[in-house]
């Protein structure tokens, strides 16, 4: 299945993947339509030679929200760790230092700042980036 010994699939448990890793089909539903994916979803995606990435073909849908490169359920984790923090100090430099190492190892390598950075690299892959203003009346 996949690429099974090129993550770390405790990292990617969840209730419907117990062994972490995508294994069977899943079914996101976008305004009443069903979407399936599966492992064959996917198969289409190559790596790029020079950066070991999936970076051809891929598309990015999201919200209009600044791109942070943390998901909403990562920027809640920190925030909670820091409130429930009774030694957080955002003015001390070294805590702030320690924080942002600890926030990397659970983070992932590779976020948005750094897929779009991939992009801008490669003037070829930089024209696939195409940024949308959603329409109002049906966002």
């Amino acid at each position: 299945m996949g690429e099974q010994g090129r993550y770390d699939s405790e990292r990617y448990r969840t209730a419907r993947y117990r062994d972490g890793h995508f294994s069977k089909t899943a079914i996101h539903e976008e305004r009443g339509r069903p979407w399936r994916f599966d492992q064959d979803s996917f198969s289409k995606f190559k790596r790029d030679p020079k950066t070991d990435h999936y970076l051809r073909g891929l598309c990015f849908l999201t919200r209009l929200r600044p791109l942070n490169g943390a998901s909403a359920g990562e920027q809640s984790r920190l925030i909670h760790s820091v409130a429930t923090d009774f030694n957080a100090d955002i003015d001390d430099e070294k805590y702030l230092d320690d924080l942002l190492l600890w926030t990397r190892e659970w983070l992932g390598e590779f976020q948005t700042r750094e897929v779009f950075e991939q992009y801008l690299n490669n003037e070829e892959l930089a024209r696939q980036i195409l940024l949308i203003s959603p329409d109002n009346h049906n966002a």
